[in-house]
């Protein structure tokens, strides 16, 4: 069956705390949420310049966890959501922002400013563990906007660290 307003599955709570762990930035939940074999890829692959994924289970929790550098919290909202279980799979499209850490900010705020938007695609394994992950990023957005300002940080913080 397929809703696009579920009652809420075990698929969907996986799915919501997943979502919930990009508020903290702390990766520790999605170590019981993932699968050993988990992998997630990012697109579409005009998002070249990101460079980013695909990523295993170790390699996705170290990816989150390390946003923390930059970032205090990477809120996701999601605002639509599919849940099929014939497919063992959820879709969720999703807004976000970024709450920067004030250390690697310069200028103004508004320059720092980032709402995106994504649609992620989870598929289960048999014991309900997230096996895969499709993250459809909002690519001229995060091209024109969010990569410019996650080079910025990182270098604000290289200084920081220097002086």
């Amino acid at each position: 069956m397929v809703s696009s307003n579920p009652s809420t599955s075990p698929r969907v709570e996986a799915v919501q705390e997943f979502i919930s762990v990009f508020k903290t930035l702390d990766a520790a939940p999605l170590e019981k949420l993932l699968s050993p074999s988990y992998n997630h890829t990012m697109g579409p692959a005009s998002v070249d310049p990101f460079k980013i994924g695909p990523f295993d289970k170790a390699g996705f929790i170290g990816h989150v966890a390390g946003l923390s550098y930059l970032m205090t919290s990477f809120p996701v909202t999601i605002t639509e959501i599919v849940d099929s279980e014939s497919s063992n799979s959820v879709w969720a499209w999703t807004a976000s922002d970024v709450k920067w850490r004030s250390e690697v900010t310069d200028g103004d705020a508004a320059e720092w400013s980032y709402q995106g938007q994504n649609l992620f695609m989870f598929w289960f394994d048999a014991e309900g563990k997230i096996e895969r992950v499709i993250e459809v990023l909002d690519s001229q957005k995060s091209i024109n906007e969010l990569l410019p300002l996650l080079g910025r940080a990182g270098a604000n913080l290289q200084k920081a660290a220097a002086a």
